[in-house]
């Protein structure tokens, strides 16, 4: 079980070797908000192992030229060094993440996942939150050439007809047709889809018949808001952003984790029904005022199935 870059991790995990050394070691996980910002190709990785050496040689006043030298370092050092390059980094990316290493990671998870030759038999219980991108927008995105900019920022090798690609994905029109009212919620949205909510579709698209979905809609809906409810210990829990959990709410999703870590369905007496996203694209929506409402996954529209493409790598 883990959430964003935990579940992220278990992406990964899924995905391990192409799936050319088995099966991972269990059965069943529950992925929320899975998520991690792909480093696109070899040489963005080149330029950031270049300012972690030059700046562990800064921070520890001897020279750090290779991985080798890196790994002589004090714990505190490399602290320093990794506070000092996020902190450094464009509004919302964390520089650091995983990486294709040819090896563990043959592609992409999602370019694993399309192999027609990958396989999985996992049960899945997967989240994700109606907001998943703001935190990792800047605020001041207003144009769009800020919106551009931004792009650039995410995709740095991208060529320019990529970023047409993606102006054409998510054009400039804010009557919520593609869920967003501004440059901003634009840019939000593209990083959700790009970073976490399409990783979910990935999943899905391979083994709808053995997973369960859920959209985490009690408003601000905010980035792992999700985990407040799920860890509820009653009255007075509050998300990571001091909102307050609906105990109602909380207590129907931890008997939905309960269930399927039980039985391998989150269904039981307790709870409405959850249905298998399945080839109907089926997602429960939690909200503070109601629960067990269906809907059909926005991400089939077609977006998903470019990211995975991974066209900008």
């Amino acid at each position: 079980m883990g959430e964003s870059a935990g579940g992220g991790s278990i992406l990964h995990q899924i995905t391990a070797y192409g799936g050319m050394r088995g099966p991972p070691p269990f059965q069943k996980a529950i992925l929320q908000s899975p998520g991690f910002q792909p480093n696109p190709g070899s040489y963005e990785q080149e330029r950031i192992s270049y300012y972690v050496l030059k700046y562990a040689s800064s921070f520890s006043n001897r020279s750090i030229a290779t991985i080798d030298d890196l790994r002589t370092v004090d714990a505190r050092t490399l602290a320093k060094v990794n506070d000092f390059i996020v902190a450094n980094s464009p509004y919302g990316l964390y520089t650091f993440g995983p990486t294709v290493d040819g090896t563990f990671a043959p592609a992409l998870p999602g370019q694993v996942l399309a192999d027609k030759n990958f396989h999985t038999s996992l049960a899945l219980m997967i989240g994700r939150n109606d907001q998943e991108g703001i935190l990792f927008t800047s605020p001041y995105i207003s144009s769009q050439a800020g919106y551009i900019t931004n792009l650039k920022w995410f995709f740095p090798r991208a060529p320019e007809s990529i970023i047409y690609d993606i102006l054409a994905l998510y054009p400039d029109q804010f009557n919520r047709k593609y869920g967003y009212t501004n440059e901003m919620l634009r840019a939000a949205v593209t990083s959700a889809e790009s970073c976490f909510t399409c990783n979910t579709r990935y999943l899905n698209a391979k083994v709808g018949n053995k997973s369960y979905v859920y959209s985490f809609n009690v408003p601000p809906a905010l980035h792992a808001q999700d985990v407040g409810y799920t860890f509820y210990n009653g009255p007075g829990s509050v998300t990571w952003d001091g909102k307050p959990v609906f105990g109602g709410a909380a207590l129907s999703l931890q008997d939905y984790i309960i269930n399927f870590v039980t039985t391998g369905t989150p269904n039981g007496r307790r709870v409405p029904n959850f249905p298998l996203y399945g080839s109907e694209s089926n997602v429960l929506s939690i909200n503070s005022s109601f629960l067990g409402t269906i809907s059909v996954d926005t991400l089939v529209r077609g977006q998903c199935e470019w990211w995975q493409k991974a066209l900008y790598y």
